[in-house]
């Protein structure tokens, strides 16, 4: 899962880069930043950010003392990284249609 959550964050910080004075990494951003910097003046459709926040939620790592998760099915991990294409896609069209 680490793999997946990894590409989630350069993606959405890579997104959140084009917008705010702010580098790319694998941290993931606070989802109210994404929320404010993102959903809400229509970077990223709604539908997709929920998507976004399920991929968040299933790739997280288990707490410490939990027991640990079972991995996903095969068609759920393809759906991430559907679901983190279609993120890296949104993007290169903002770029695009924005000329940055």
């Amino acid at each position: 899962m680490r793999p997946l959550r990894q590409a989630l964050g350069w993606a959405l910080s890579a997104h959140l880069s084009l917008v705010k004075d702010k580098a790319p990494g694998e941290e993931l951003p606070a989802p109210r930043w994404v929320e404010a910097e993102l959903v809400a003046p229509g970077r990223i459709p709604t539908d997709l950010a929920a998507r976004v926040d399920r991929v968040r939620a299933l790739t997280a790592p288990s707490a410490e003392g939990e027991e640990e998760s079972p991995p996903p099915t095969v068609e759920a991990a393809q759906g991430f990284i559907a679901t983190i294409q279609e993120l890296i896609d949104v993007g290169r069209e903002l770029v695009a249609k924005e000329g940055l």
